[in-house]
C-alpha cells in the first residue's frame, strides 16, 4: 500500500457584518443615513438634530409625535435567528406608558417582532421574551438587548454590566 497525502485548506467563516448601523449624528436632514453599507436609511419625522450626543452628534425625539422609521421591506431586519440591538439613551423625562426606542412588528401578532423601550423609569427589551432594567433621568447609559435564537431567550445588559435574562413567555 502507497502512502497518501491529503492536504485541507480551512477557510474562517467571515464575521457577520451589522443590517443596520445608525450614529444620529448627520446633524441635518429628514433621514439619518445607515452606516453599515445596506442602505436602511430612516425617515425621521418630528425630530430635532443636537450635537450634544453621547460621543458627537445625536437625535431628540419629542416622547409623543417624534419617530425614525425604516420603510418597508426592509427584508434584512426580519431576525429569525440570533440579533443584538445596542444605544445610548439620555431620557430627560421618562413618562407612563409604552413609549417605544426601537420595534419591529411583522403582521399583528408577537411572531419575528421585538420591541425596546420604557414605561417610566423602566427599559424593557421583548422579543418572545422580555427583560428589564432601570432608567435614570439626566445620566447617559448605554444599553445592548440579544435574542439568543429566536424566541429562546433574551437578555439585556444594564449600563452597571447587570444582565437581566428572561425565558420564552408563553404569549402569541
Amino acid at each position: 500500500q502507497a502512502d497518501e497525502t491529503v492536504t485541507a485548506t480551512y477557510a474562517a467563516a467571515p464575521a457577520p457584518r451589522p443590517v443596520a448601523g445608525y450614529h444620529f449624528d448627520d446633524g441635518r436632514g429628514a433621514t439619518a443615513g445607515d452606516q453599515s453599507g445596506r442602505g436602511n436609511t430612516l425617515l425621521l419625522t418630528n425630530t430635532a438634530w443636537t450635537p450634544l450626543g453621547h460621543s458627537g452628534g445625536a437625535l431628540e425625539f419629542n416622547g409623543s409625535t417624534s419617530r425614525a422609521e425604516l420603510p418597508a421591506p426592509a427584508t434584512d431586519l426580519s431576525f429569525s435567528s440570533s440579533f443584538t440591538i445596542s444605544a445610548w439613551v439620555y431620557p430627560v423625562t421618562l413618562r407612563t406608558g409604552w413609549h417605544a426606542l426601537a420595534a419591529r412588528q411583522l403582521g399583528t401578532g408577537s411572531g419575528n417582532s421585538w420591541y425596546l423601550g420604557h414605561n417610566g423609569a423602566t427599559l424593557h427589551f421583548f422579543a418572545g421574551a422580555q427583560v428589564s432594567t432601570p432608567l435614570t433621568p439626566g445620566v447617559w447609559s448605554s444599553h445592548a438587548s440579544t435574542l439568543a435564537e429566536w424566541c429562546a431567550a433574551a437578555e439585556l445588559v444594564a449600563p452597571s454590566g447587570m444582565r437581566s435574562t428572561s425565558a420564552p413567555s408563553s404569549a402569541t
